[in-house]
């Protein structure tokens, strides 16, 4: 039997002793020509399972501080099979976690028993959560994107209406500012002057107020299509002349020349008194922003399409070139009043614009600072007489027949005590004469009521020397 020193033993029992506490103790170790026997054997068995165990010790201890790719070592304890299993599955949970991180909640894991149901189920209530808060977000998009929208109709709105109270205020003081002018001209008329003279004066300034007027109403019948045009052939002289007649009284207060320079005789299918509106109120314009002693100018001539072209040249102050393409625009006009950057005269352009797209033609301008402006109108197609025989001819047919030629006996004795009445009245005194219309009784007279639209349509367009044939047998 072999017969062990108890050194060896003890040395054996310490190591274990010290295992059992939790301390890796160092290898064994025999003197070198200790002979190769039991002991050595057992001491070397004794010294691998000790490598093994500190191998093992050092793995465990890295795999519970999260270095999951630490190396397993290589023994083959059976504890050690179970750790390396751990740590795999630690590895593929947490790539598991980093898949369920980056909102991929469809992740299951099936190991380690219990803690892979609890797993699970943690999993699908994150999913319900999360589809949850997505559609509680959708639906927070959905909403902020309805009020964004509704806040940008309102503050569209606002704008709407900030604009319209804007032009509002500056249309009221556009008119108070414009018909101040006439209306102190009216008030000043000096005593001395005869009482034909103030008449005519007054009629001129009140016929400007009134022309102020109706630009405003037109633009709006235009804007509602509420004007009905009663077209028929008309010299272009003729519509100009008659223009002229009206602002002329402007031009001889500061001494403007009016160069009519249309010669040839051109004819124009339109509606006389809106077409005469326009060239008034461009030659007014003209007239307010011409130095004194300054010039108009006309020019006409026929385009190679068979259009008309007319050109209104005048020696003014001109305007700035960012500001053309806006003079003809409505709340431009009120704004540009206001400032002084545009020049306008009321609604005047606007109402110009809207009168020759109403005839299928254009008003542009043309305009360099202190070099004047020119406007241009372009009607469409013409005819063209070598002589004015066209206006001749109607105006020999017009002064020929009277407006009550057609009248019946009857219906003459029906209106006499009426005309009587209304020669009392001038054209502008509107009130009275309508109250006067008012009692006259048709009794199916064609001629009364056609009568009656022409007195109407004179007290529109206060047409003075109308008025007079009307009134008159």
């Amino acid at each position: 039997m072999l017969n062990i020193e108890e050194k060896y033993i003890d040395a054996v029992t310490e190591k274990l002793y010290r295992l059992l506490r939790g301390e890796i103790p160092p290898i064994l170790s025999l003197p070198n020509d200790f002979p190769d026997n039991e002991v050595r054997q057992m001491y070397n068995f004794f010294d691998k399972f000790l490598l093994e165990y500190q191998e093992f010790s050092n793995f465990l201890f890295s795999v519970a501080s999260g270095e999951l790719n630490s190396p397993p070592p290589m023994g083959k304890i059976k504890v050690m099979q179970a750790i390396k299993s751990l740590q795999s599955n630690l590895r593929h949970l947490t790539w598991k976690t980093i898949q369920i991180a980056s909102g991929d909640f469809n992740q299951k894991v099936d190991f380690i028993g219990d803690f892979s149901k609890a797993f699970n189920q943690m999993t699908t209530q994150l999913k319900e959560a999360f589809e949850e808060i997505q559609f509680k977000n959708e639906m927070l998009l959905q909403q902020k994107e309805e009020i964004s929208a509704q806040t940008e109709n309102l503050r569209s709105a606002y704008d709407k209406l900030k604009e319209l109270d804007e032009f509002k205020q500056g249309l009221t003081s556009m008119i108070v500012h414009d018909l101040k002018n006439p209306l102190n001209f009216i008030l000043n008329i000096p005593n001395s002057y005869s009482q034909e003279k103030k008449i005519e004066m007054m009629q001129n300034a009140g016929r400007q107020m009134l022309n102020m007027v109706l630009n405003i109403l037109d633009v709006q019948k235009f804007e509602e299509a509420k004007i009905c045009l009663e077209k028929m052939n008309y010299s272009v002289n003729e519509i100009v002349k008659e223009a002229i007649f009206q602002i002329e009284f402007l031009a001889k207060q500061k001494n403007i020349e009016i160069k009519n320079e249309i010669f040839d005789n051109f004819v124009m299918k339109i509606d006389k008194e809106l077409i005469i509106r326009v060239f008034a109120n461009l030659f007014t314009n003209a007239i307010k922003y011409t130095h004194i002693g300054g010039s108009i100018t006309l020019k006409a001539q026929e385009t190679a399409d068979h259009k008309l072209k007319i050109s209104i040249s005048d020696t003014g102050d001109g305007i700035p070139e960012d500001k053309l393409d806006k003079v003809f625009e409505k709340f431009e006009q009120i704004a540009a009043k206001a400032s002084g950057n545009i020049r306008s005269t009321g609604l005047g352009l606007t109402f110009c614009k809207l009168a020759m797209e109403s005839h299928n033609g254009n008003i542009s301008v043309k305009s360099k600072l202190n070099e004047g402006t020119t406007f241009v109108l372009i009607f469409p197609k013409i005819e063209f007489f070598e002589k004015d025989k066209f206006s001749e001819n109607r105006d020999i047919a017009e002064s020929e027949k009277s407006i009550f030629s057609d009248f019946s006996d009857k219906e003459r004795n029906l209106l006499k005590p009426y005309l009587t009445e209304l020669q009392k009245f001038e054209v502008y005194e509107t009130t009275e004469i309508e109250n006067i219309l008012e009692h006259i009784d048709f009794e199916n007279s064609k001629n009364i009521e056609k009568w009656e639209n022409n007195i109407s349509e004179t007290l529109y367009n206060l047409d003075f020397r109308k008025y007079s044939k009307l009134t008159n047998f």
